[in-house]
């Protein structure tokens, strides 16, 4: 291609091979920079001698499947990618597969995804919260980072679970709903056995792992028993419970203050989970006060002084554990429909997927408060779009529209499958309102960069 090549000296070169000149080329060098020095820190030595970003046309890429995509020492993007601001979760993600990927590969049967993505999310998020803070890092594991895929964090794992898109980390297949579930649950449950161990173990042998098996392979097997040999805490029961079974935990908390106290239990239902929990209470004048509580079996009760008037017991508050929410339960179960047809779509299944979401219909709960039909008639509008039936698929984004509630975060993308039914029906003027309103859309909610990208790729002009 014609580049310009912008250089950045430094302990590891950085370089930008720009199809288009862009303003922002400056911040991408400082932020992929930073990046890359923190990673290193916590994976070990870089293995490349520079590190690069080069532009690719918005058409290829969109060919091969991709919009930004990690390779050895470098990385490609397409031009609507390098022209949004720089995202630590986006690039935290890209720049750690220069080591889980790339410098160390899976072999064997198990641990498929967990070894690649699941340790670049986890990347991601130590460069989020390292750079960006510990409420940016908790609103990453609940709800998915500003500007980054709004499905890859705790909530996007319970919605898929709740719809029966699940499956045990250790035995992922090879297929894209591994990829999602190592991007949604696979990233957290990495966390949370860096704080089991510690940190500082945790990095320690990942360093070792990326030094000792350095463009090689490595099996499942040997990547756990690395990590158990870091501490003298037997971690088979944590092994057994994140890695070899589906779900996660459904914890319910009951509670009372007595004088001078609170005192409450959590239970839980079988299969019981093992963890350490944050259990904060909060007091009606804005106080609290947090205590940490080992739960096990099917109760644990809990007691503790307090000086104020509770109005709130609250457990895991910053979402430090994967676990279930009570009014994420009533969403996930109204949005199910939706996920069980693009699972069925993503098949070839259409005819399936295309009945299951009429019943669907039919059975909307009223008042419809998640979005029911919002998701339910934008997954119509998807397998008509597979049809190329873009008139049938054009009156169920309208009607997907016109729902009285609708999910935030899946608005921009149906407003990017209406510009992209407008431009296979060359209607130029419903093309250019579909992208506008992408780009507003995503823009309030904060959803993600991905939907504004594909929506401004598709005003660019057809190569010969």
């Amino acid at each position: 291609g014609k580049y310009t090549v912008l250089k950045r000296d430094g302990i590891v070169p950085m370089r930008a091979y720009l199809l288009h000149p862009r303003a922002n080329v400056e911040g991408y060098l400082d932020g992929c920079s930073k990046v890359l020095a923190l990673l290193a820190e916590e994976f070990g030595r870089y293995q490349y001698g520079e590190f690069a970003i080069a532009e690719v046309p918005s058409d290829q890429a969109s060919k091969a499947g991709f919009t930004g995509a990690s390779l050895n020492g470098f990385m490609l993007a397409n031009k609507e990618a390098l022209d949004e601001p720089f995202n630590l979760a986006y690039y935290g993600h890209e720049i750690s597969h220069q080591w889980w990927g790339n410098v160390i590969s899976h072999s064997g049967e198990r641990g498929n995804d967990m070894l690649d993505e699941a340790m670049a999310q986890f990347g991601s998020l130590h460069v989020v919260e390292t750079l960006d803070g510990t409420v940016a890092a908790e609103e990453y594991r609940r709800s998915g980072y500003p500007g980054y895929i709004s499905t890859q964090c705790g909530y996007g794992y319970l919605r898929s679970a709740e719809s029966g898109l699940d499956h045990a980390l250790a035995t992922l297949p090879n297929d894209q709903n591994s990829h999602e579930l190592a991007d949604s649950k696979g990233f957290l449950i990495w966390d949370l056995l860096s704080h089991l161990v510690g940190p500082q173990r945790f990095s320690q042998v990942l360093q070792d792992i990326t030094k000792k098996y350095a463009f090689q392979t490595i099996r499942w097997e040997e990547f756990l028993a690395a990590v158990q040999s870091s501490t003298s805490e037997d971690l088979s029961w944590f092994y057994s419970q994140w890695f070899e079974r589906i779900g996660a935990p459904n914890w319910q908390v009951t509670w009372k203050q007595n004088d001078g106290g609170v005192g409450g239990e959590i239970t839980q239902a079988a299969p019981f989970y093992r963890a350490k929990l944050e259990v904060e209470t909060q007091g009606t004048n804005g106080e609290s006060i947090t205590h940490t509580v080992e739960v096990a079996g099917e109760h644990t009760e809990f007691s503790w002084p307090i000086t104020f008037r509770a109005r709130s017991v609250v457990l895991d508050p910053h979402f430090r554990v994967l676990h279930w929410l009570p009014d994420l339960r009533a969403t996930a179960l109204t949005q199910s429909p939706a996920l069980r047809a693009a699972s069925l779509r993503d098949s070839g299944k259409l005819d399936e997927a295309e009945a299951l979401l009429r019943k669907a219909l039919d059975d909307i709960p009223q008042p419809d408060e998640h979005g029911a039909r919002f998701l339910e008639e934008y997954g119509l509008a998807r397998v008509f779009m597979e049809r190329k039936n873009w008139r049938e698929a054009q009156s169920h984004l309208d009607a997907a529209l016109e729902a009285p509630s609708r999910d935030p975060a899946v608005l921009p993308w149906v407003y990017y499958r209406y510009a992209m039914v407008a431009k296979a029906q060359n209607d130029d003027a419903k093309l250019r309102w579909g992208v506008q309103a992408t780009i507003d859309a995503d823009s309030l909610v904060r959803s993600g960069t991905r939907a504004p990208m594909l929506a401004k790729a598709l005003l660019a002009p057809k190569h010969p």
